[in-house]
């Protein structure tokens, strides 16, 4: 018997092994892992296939034998081998990269076959809960109690881990914790085998939560759905929200999307009745006064900060509380540029400008790739000293506010910081020892459960005018999140230079309905989703000219068939880490037609480029 084996590695095939003959495997062992020998050195691999010697074109003799079989039994349910087999195709993703995910080759031997519920015959429509996260998580308690009632099994998909500890800490209170797991990098390995036999019936986790070996599945639910952090942005690629969707489907059981600003995909499927939505009320209407819009053009202003800002924080301050900043910009300056000759200095690396980070460091960094070079004393084109700062980042804010309140504990926060320091700055600010907090949106996910009396975005304009179509709802998103975060009788300040823009209009007087007609009105017109699929083709190379030379070859063979081929463009940034970069993006109403021809060129035009790298995204979250 021979076995067709994959590795975790970015090898888009199978490799034929033959069984160690006292090893005795049914046909139902897909995913058993395997010790194998490939190229120069020994790796784990996933049996994906069974054969027998009647089926291979390949000589026998020639045929390499497993080293070891891992696992005696069938170790995943047969609904999660589907997926697995579904994420490969759909995302064009290495199966054994996917399996890796999966199956961690660190998880302890397994015996015995894997448990699978059947399926419920009225097939479960995606739920749709349309609520802010308080009256969220109350509701998911509740589902979670109802399926342990049923004696199911239960995954809830975070964003990130202090949203993962907030949720489990509250589920503590009302189920056995022995029941509860917690899918983590460093908890996988302890927690699988015991999520696998039913022990633990809820699995909190991210991303990768959504491939917990659950047999007896009957609730998925995705919080803040529209969360880009589901989606994986290295290979293999998968959005973990759409994964959640198919495996539902695929196991016939519930799946719940929890935002207060769901994606627009998301309203316009569950509007064409694809989707439900919960009916489910509880959250209060925020009253309009909460929200303020400061016009920057006509504003009283000093620098980066109008005088609304500043007078509002003083107020706070007068009455003990607290206010936070939201810049959307790391380091102190997003560049710095010679005031003689125009120079700005760049990475040589990637084909960006490199950020200015004052409070620490001193010194210029590329936030792509790390690459850091102190201030020049002299400016290299033109010997000038006359340095100038422009695009303030957070530091730049925390030096306004420091200076015009210098004795009030101000801090500030970005993803530059170790984490350390971070959750001592986010400790320091709960205990209300920091009354002024300067953040990235960082801070979103640090701070659960607290609200100030003041919130302001100091530059709007830098969220909504992001090039990229999900740029308005991205915003839109950032700002009703915010809300959670004002007091009853706080306020939201927006700093915006465009004040009538329909984003900010929208967010002011609270139509969230009108938002989501209006978002799809203009991706309606530019064939955005929902009414078209999307797959970015990105070709990577260390000549500019080879790489472009390729990209130029795609679009020609592509576009010989009828689907949207846009491009070869220059992505922002057009070189990073050492590549030169170029990318198409194709479009079409039909996903099936799309998909079938990226497979049926994939092989010839997009994998076998030589010193090449091309690359393969399906379902983008962003498209500049």
């Amino acid at each position: 018997m021979f076995a067709d084996v994959v590795v975790n590695r970015p090898l888009w095939t199978s490799y034929t092994y033959l069984l160690p003959p006292d090893v005795s495997l049914d046909k139902g062992s897909f995913g058993v892992r395997v010790k194998v020998s490939l190229g120069h050195r020994d790796d784990i691999g996933w049996i994906v296939r069974l054969r027998d010697e009647g089926s291979l074109d390949i000589n026998v003799e020639r045929i390499k034998m497993i080293k070891e079989v891992v696992d005696s039994g069938s170790p995943l349910p047969r609904s999660l081998e589907e997926l697995v087999e579904w994420v490969g195709e759909y995302y064009f993703s290495p199966l054994g990269m996917i399996l890796a995910t999966v199956f961690p080759p660190t998880v302890p031997p397994v015996m015995g076959s894997a448990r699978d519920r059947t399926p419920d015959e009225d097939g479960n429509k995606p739920v749709v809960f349309m609520n802010r996260k308080e009256n969220r998580v109350d509701a998911y308690v509740e589902m979670i109690k109802e399926e342990l009632d049923f004696g199911r099994q239960v995954i809830v998909m975070l964003p990130d881990k202090n949203l993962i500890n907030y949720v489990y800490e509250r589920l503590r209170d009302v189920i056995p914790e022995s029941v509860i797991a917690v899918w983590t990098a460093s908890q996988v390995r302890r927690n699988w085998l015991s999520v696998r036999d039913g022990s633990k019936r809820v699995v909190l986790g991210s991303r990768s939560v959504v491939f917990a070996p659950t047999g007896d599945l009957g609730l998925i639910i995705v919080d803040e759905e529209a969360s880009e952090s589901y989606w994986q942005s290295r290979v293999p690629f998968y959005n973990a929200r759409d994964v959640a969707i198919k495996r539902a489907s695929i196991q016939g059981c519930k799946v719940v999307l929890g935002d207060s600003v769901p994606l627009v995909e998301t309203v316009f499927k569950a509007a064409k009745g694809f989707y439900v939505f919960d009916k489910r009320r509880g959250s209060k209407r925020p009253r309009l006064g909460r929200i303020n819009i400061v016009d920057m053009r006509t504003s009283n202003r000093k620098g980066v900060i109008s005088s609304c800002v500043v007078e509002t924080v003083e107020r706070v301050l007068r009455k003990g509380g607290q206010s936070i900043l939201l810049v959307n910009r790391k380091g102190y300056a997003g560049f710095i540029i010679c005031g003689d000759c125009g120079f700005v200095p760049k990475c040589p690396n990637c084909s960006v400008s490199l950020t200015f980070y004052k409070e620490r460091t001193r010194e210029l960094r590329c936030n792509y790739c790390g690459y850091t070079e102190s201030v020049p004393n002299v400016c290299p084109v033109c010997g000038g000293t006359n340095w100038l700062t422009y695009s303030a980042g957070v530091e730049q804010v925390y030096e306004v506010l420091a200076t015009r309140f210098p004795n009030v504990n101000t801090a500030y926060i970005d993803s530059t910081l170790k984490k350390r320091e971070i959750v001592s700055v986010i400790n320091a600010f709960k205990e209300n020892k920091v009354k002024i907090l300067v953040s990235t949106v960082l801070f979103l996910s640090y701070l659960i459960d607290y609200q100030v009396e003041n919130v302001s975005v100091v530059y709007a304009d830098g969220l909504f005018n992001m090039p990229d179509f999900r740029s308005g709802e991205r915003s839109f998103r950032i700002f009703d999140r915010l809300l959670e975060f004002v007091k009853d009788d706080g306020q939201l300040i927006l700093q915006t230079f465009n004040p009538t823009y329909p984003i900010v209009r929208f967010f002011y007087a609270q139509q969230k309905w009108r938002f989501y007609r209006y978002e799809l009105a203009n991706r309606k017109e530019l064939s955005y989703p929902p009414f078209s699929y999307i797959a970015v083709i990105e070709i990577k190379g260390r000549e500019d000219n080879e790489a472009k030379s390729v990209a130029e070859g795609i679009h020609a063979e592509l576009s010989r068939y009828d689907i949207s081929v846009l491009g070869p463009v220059r992505p922002i940034p057009s070189k990073l880490r050492g590549y030169y970069r170029w990318r198409l993006v194709l479009k079409d109403v039909s996903w099936t037609r799309l998909h079938d021809l990226i497979k049926e060129k994939y092989y010839d035009i997009l994998v076998n480029e030589g010193k090449i790298r091309v690359t393969v995204i399906v379902d983008p979250l962003m498209v500049d």
